[in-house]
């Protein structure tokens, strides 16, 4: 599976069981880079206009290549199953109480910047497993 998450520059991701911020551009390239296939729990599907596949098993029964937004999941109980992550750095630090942790050893590959529709700079960067 391929892990997107949205972080600020701690790693947090949500606060008071809420995310820290939401964006349309990540939102649509989340899409884009997933050829509309992805998949995600009923809480970050609410955020979407396009059919994605959400529901409670969206990380269980998620297969190699598939992509999954996670913002208020326990990533980490499907560590084995992350080929890829696609982290969507905020570039600020915002109130956190759930934070993200790379599980295992991970190596960055690629990195970009762009625009959002929230944030001025967003960093999107790309880690591989280390084998």
């Amino acid at each position: 599976m391929i892990l997107a998450i949205c972080a600020d520059d701690k790693l947090g991701l949500s606060f008071a069981g809420r995310r820290q911020s939401k964006d349309s551009e990540i939102r649509r390239r989340l899409i884009d880079l997933s050829k509309g296939q992805l998949r995600m729990s009923d809480y970050s599907a609410r955020q979407f206009d396009e059919p994605v596949y959400h529901g409670a098993d969206y990380l269980t029964n998620a297969n190699r290549g598939d992509w999954c937004f996670v913002e208020n999941a326990d990533h980490e109980t499907c560590a084995g199953q992350i080929e890829r992550i696609v982290l969507f750095r905020w570039n600020r630090h915002y109130p956190a109480d759930v934070f993200f942790r790379f599980p295992g050893n991970w190596t960055l590959v690629d990195t970009e910047e762009f625009a959002g529709s929230s944030h001025d700079k967003i960093t999107m960067e790309v880690y591989q497993k280390c084998e």
